[in-house]
């Protein structure tokens, strides 16, 4: 007996940045798809394919997302000034 398990997974990315290094990616990797406007459709032979794909076009959705600038930068954010170091020799008040 021969068995095939195909999944068909349909993928649209959020940002035209996107589509363009997914398909390369696609094409780097070896897979055959159709694009119809920005969707991908895919088959795969295996979920282990669907998964590896779904991550990396969620990964590249996500790089290309101008909203995640802000989070993405590795530069630290100050969001609140240090507290200055105050000297001196200071008695507790106590009431």
């Amino acid at each position: 007996m021969e068995t095939t398990k195909e999944i068909t997974g349909k993928f649209i990315p959020e940002f035209k940045e996107t589509v363009k290094q997914f398909g390369e990616w696609l094409f780097e990797q070896g897979y055959n798809y159709n694009l119809k406007g920005w969707a991908f459709v895919i088959k795969f032979k295996s979920d282990q394919d669907f998964e590896k794909v779904a991550l990396k076009a969620w990964e590249l959705d996500r790089e290309n997302n101008p909203q995640m600038d802000l989070f993405d930068n590795d530069e630290p954010k100050d969001v609140t000034a240090e507290p200055e170091l105050i000297e001196g020799n200071f008695d507790e008040v106590v009431e």
